[in-house]
């Protein structure tokens, strides 16, 4: 079973990096249900798939989340100390190194060297440009973005994830016994506590991140056979996806946050069992083969993507999508994730071969 569900993580582990380009690229401004006459069917169409591709590439995350938690502690099923101190130490180099080096080159690039060269041209006195740096603070490596319901990111904002991974990692040896001590009772109560977003953290600790990773500890440690179930159930649990895929999509009704969340959750543990119901028996050895090899790709594709997305936004607004229209927006969703993603491959291919001791840092030593 092991090995089956580690080939299917191998699989899927690009594609959701590829995913997170998606999502940051940001979906079309145009909503199905704001359409009206003056539109083609042509725009319906459009529209109609960048807000199913949205939809589905939102699963991406707590995937991702979910797979961490349980690759902490899928071989342990009883508490080892040493075992664990060695995860530990592994992912400080994959976690935390880069974590660092990113968001450090991000000041460096965004806010250093503007400030200093900037303060030079223009001839500002040493105090003040001395002041300007002063602005670059702790903030910039813990949640100096924001957005939506508390949520926050570093300068990187993707990183908010690696950030989140980082605490969790460190607090997950109290996840792991309280799972081991009650089971679905603490998985039950942190559902609930997802639903109503009771929960006193926020940066580091939130409580979906905390959630989705002790469902994957609760996985790995437990001893349900999570393949055996998803093939049993596969009809149930595909029914279940497409349903709240169907409910959130197509019924224009505007949930309340509870249970908007509700729906976001049993769309994501639905989707993940059909997921393996449907691949984990069909992976041969070609996709396989292609999927280690993308799979090296995965963390620089996710890291490098924000800054890149970033640094080419003036030139995307101004020669690809320039006026709002529904089907060259769609056009830009799907085409820019896949540029980025090949620049960001070429980039590291390059880092390779000129620096690879820099690779190894920015890229957590995969």
């Amino acid at each position: 079973m092991e090995s089956k569900l580690s080939n299917l993580i191998t699989v899927i582990r690009f594609p959701l990096a590829l995913a997170v380009v998606f999502i940051h690229v940001g979906r079309s401004p145009f909503f199905l249900r704001e359409l009206g006459e003056n539109h083609s069917v042509a725009d319906f169409i459009c529209v109609f798939l960048s807000e199913l591709i949205f939809n589905v590439i939102l699963l991406a995350v707590p995937i991702f989340f979910i797979i961490s938690g349980y690759l902490m502690y899928y071989n342990m099923s009883n508490w080892d100390n040493e075992l664990y101190i060695q995860k530990i130490k592994k992912r400080f180099f994959t976690l935390v190194v880069p974590y660092f080096a990113w968001n450090t080159l991000l000041i460096v690039v965004w806010m250093f060297l503007p400030t200093l060269i900037g303060g030079i041209i223009h001839h500002r006195e040493v105090g003040e440009i001395m002041q300007n740096l002063g602005a670059i603070n702790w903030h910039q490596y813990w949640d100096i973005n924001r957005w939506g319901d508390n949520s926050s990111g570093p300068i990187d904002l993707p990183f908010w994830f690696l950030r989140d991974l980082i605490v969790i990692s460190i607090v997950s040896p109290i996840i792991y016994w309280t799972i081991k001590s009650l089971g679905v009772i603490i998985i039950s109560l942190l559902f609930v506590a997802v639903i109503f977003w009771y929960w006193p953290f926020d940066a580091g600790l939130r409580i979906s991140s905390l959630f989705y990773f002790s469902l994957g500890v609760y996985l790995a440690t437990s001893k349900n056979n999570i393949i055996e179930i998803a093939i049993r159930y596969k009809n149930i649990w595909r029914i279940v996806a497409c349903t709240t895929l169907f409910v959130k999509f197509f019924l224009f009704i505007d949930y309340s946050p509870n249970i908007s969340r509700f729906i976001d959750i049993v769309m994501v543990i639905s989707s993940l069992v059909s997921i393996i119901s449907l691949l984990v028996n069909r992976i041969t050895p070609g996709c396989l083969s292609v999927s280690k090899k993308l799979e090296q790709y995965t963390f620089f594709v996710y890291a490098f993507h924000y800054p890149l997305l970033i640094s080419l936004h003036s030139l995307i607004s101004r020669y690809i999508s320039p006026q709002p229209d529904p089907c060259m927006d769609v056009v830009r969703y799907v085409v820019i994730p896949l540029i980025i993603c090949g620049i960001s491959m070429l980039t590291m291919n390059m880092l390779k071969k000129i620096s690879p001791v820099v690779l190894s840092i920015l890229n957590g030593k995969k």
